[in-house]
């Protein structure tokens, strides 16, 4: 559910401060776009298998925080804790079922991670985050990654 990321940017623009806005209003037709995007890695179909993460950790440190859509079937049950690909489960481009935001990393750590929040409130895994493992495409994370850049009109 929700909608996709390529999107968000003309709606956010249009709207302003998203955490300052009320309740949701579902809308549809077209916006005009007055942000851009760009993806942080190349836009996959298929497998998804060979994805740039060194170029998505480089675009993560810069201009964080990015849009990302993963594989979320299996996420109802996380708690807490780094959630392997493994554990995840597919990450072809059509396994992609929900988009969230990716925030930031630590490739230091004894699990090397990646710290997504979710929109599923607080009250759901670690404050409303959740930690995926950054060894590996997991849960398709980097399968289409997007930046917005804000235009000055």
């Amino acid at each position: 559910g929700g909608g996709h990321p390529r999107g968000a940017p003309c709606r956010y623009g249009a709207v302003g401060n998203l955490t300052e806005m009320g309740p949701y209003e579902a809308l549809t037709g077209y916006y005009v776009a007055i942000s851009d995007f760009s993806y942080a890695t190349t836009p996959c179909e298929g497998s998804c298998s060979s994805q740039n993460l060194t170029l998505l950790n480089e675009n993560v440190a810069s201009t964080a925080p990015a849009s990302i859509c993963v594989n979320a079937a299996k996420w109802g049950a996380y708690v807490s804790g780094v959630l392997t690909t493994e554990a995840c489960g597919g990450y072809a481009y059509s396994d992609l079922d929900h988009c969230v935001q990716l925030t930031g990393y630590d490739l230091t750590a004894d699990e090397p991670y990646y710290l997504v929040r979710n929109s599923w409130a607080t009250n759901w895994g670690e404050d409303g985050y959740i930690l995926l493992s950054a060894t590996g495409n997991t849960c398709g994370l980097a399968d289409e990654a997007t930046f917005v850049s804000v235009v000055d009109q």
